[in-house]
């Protein structure tokens, strides 16, 4: 593994917590504060926050800056301008900046707790994980 690489994996295992509790982010096109609460996981690519925006609470990912490429971010914006394909998919709704923080993000509905991933098969998800690998080949 590369020097870059590793660097990036014992970040996303240790979660340094890119964003703190009660940081402002703003987003970038209604320019709306939102107001990070707490650390929910992280992994590869970034961290995931719940946050609240305009008094609702949401899900907030932040890519590492060696993580979130320009091509990422376009294919983001791409996607939020198409809008989600129903409400039954958690999907970006905006994009996010940090004064002073390196990286960008993505503001998301957050999962309800009652939905339980261990309910679901591997099976269940072939079907929409080969058509979301193959949507995302389209966009970049």
């Amino acid at each position: 593994m590369s020097p870059d690489c590793s660097r990036g994996f014992e970040r996303a295992t240790r979660m340094d917590q890119i964003l703190k509790p009660n940081q402002k982010v703003q987003t970038t096109s209604s320019r709306s504060s939102c107001v990070v609460e707490s650390l929910l996981g992280g992994g590869g690519q970034g961290e995931v926050y719940r946050a609240i925006l305009g008094g609702r609470p949401v899900a907030l990912k932040w890519y590492y800056s060696a993580s979130g490429t320009a091509e990422q971010q376009k294919a983001l914006e791409t996607l939020i301008k198409m809008g989600a394909p129903s409400d039954r998919f958690l999907w970006p709704e905006e994009l996010a900046e940090a004064t002073g923080t390196p990286g960008f993000g993505y503001l998301m509905p957050l999962r309800d707790p009652r939905f339980n991933l261990s309910q679901l098969s591997p099976t269940s998800l072939e079907g929409p994980l080969l058509s979301r690998h193959f949507f995302w080949q389209r966009l970049l």
